[in-house]
């Protein structure tokens, strides 16, 4: 990998990531880190859970974009807790 990344840019490219809005080059290295960090991982599952969950109760609407967003906020709030 050329340029891997680390937690914190992972996590503020989370949203992105999710909607597939990063490019490719982007999209790769976040995988690549995944696959190395387990916290990321975890972190990144769940958000994937909270949105599918969404879509199903929601009967398949995508997740309105402020909630993908005050998701995201609050998943970085809480990485930056945790240290």
């Amino acid at each position: 990998m050329k340029n891997p990344i680390d937690c914190e840019t992972a996590n503020e490219r989370l949203s992105e990531f999710l909607d597939a809005e990063v490019p490719e080059e982007i999209l790769e290295a976040i995988r690549e880190h995944l696959k190395l960090c387990p916290d990321c991982k975890v972190r990144f599952d769940k958000a994937q859970r909270t949105i599918t969950l969404y879509q199903v109760t929601a009967g398949g609407k995508e997740m309105p974009v402020f909630a993908t967003v005050k998701l995201t906020e609050a998943m970085q709030r809480a990485y930056a807790k945790q240290g």
